[in-house]
């Protein structure tokens, strides 16, 4: 898509995973980011972007993004924004749910975001 600034995929995975990924860390707060739509915007097969993002970076579409928005989601709750609700900071990464945000930020931190912001450096 040139309106994006994407290039066609060449052939290159290292470059297109650097691209794929650059483009997951400026919208991963888009909750309609998803793998569907990225293969789409790079003009890839799901199924071959989902194995070389595992073969480059070691991790799968979906665990990268997971990481990516529970990471942003410690920052805010540890310096930018510690008093934010936490159904707005759902929002902010990247979850229509704070039902699923929380469930997944429990999963991957330890510790509820609640208790994470009441504790934030006691946790993962």
């Amino acid at each position: 898509d040139k309106e994006l600034g994407l290039p066609e995929y060449t052939g290159d995975g290292t470059v297109l995973i650097q691209k794929v990924t650059e483009y997951i860390d400026s919208h991963y707060q888009d909750p309609e980011l998803s793998i569907t739509r990225v293969a789409a915007l790079f003009h890839i097969n799901q199924t071959y972007l989902s194995k070389r993002m595992k073969q480059e970076i070691g991790a799968s579409f979906l665990d990268y993004v997971t990481e990516l928005r529970i990471s942003k989601a410690k920052e805010i709750l540890d310096d930018v924004m510690p008093n934010i609700k936490i159904g707005d900071l759902a929002v902010k990464v990247g979850y229509k749910s704070q039902y699923y945000f929380s469930r997944v930020f429990k999963n991957r931190v330890g510790s509820s975001p609640l208790e994470y912001k009441k504790h934030p450096f006691g946790y993962g």
